[in-house]
């Protein structure tokens, strides 16, 4: 019933490392927030995109998840112009559940 959807859900994912030049292997972990994140079928697709599982998290809640994200949005190197020592780059993306 939902597989037309579950299958649109690489799409954004391959955009967006695409244009920030990553290589999905090198990404640690994906946070996936919502409602349609916690069907199975959508984080079976996500990890096996990823070719790896426990690369998924689902711990934060919707609100904790924008405040993080304006975090480093903030932080993020390129809007600085500076990098911290150490500092892990950050990719935020988000996908939505459209019929």
């Amino acid at each position: 019933m939902i597989k037309h959807l579950v299958e649109r859900v690489e799409a954004p994912i391959r955009v967006a490392l695409n244009q920030a030049e990553v290589p999905k292997d090198k990404v640690d972990f994906v946070e996936l927030i919502g409602g349609c994140t916690r069907v199975p079928a959508i984080k079976q697709r996500v990890a096996d995109f990823f070719n790896r599982e426990g690369i998924l998290s689902t711990t934060l809640n919707q609100d904790e998840a924008v405040a993080r994200g304006c975090a480093f949005q903030v932080r993020a190197p390129h809007c600085s112009g500076r990098e911290p020592k150490g500092a892990a780059s950050v990719l935020t993306v988000k996908i939505a559940c459209v019929k």
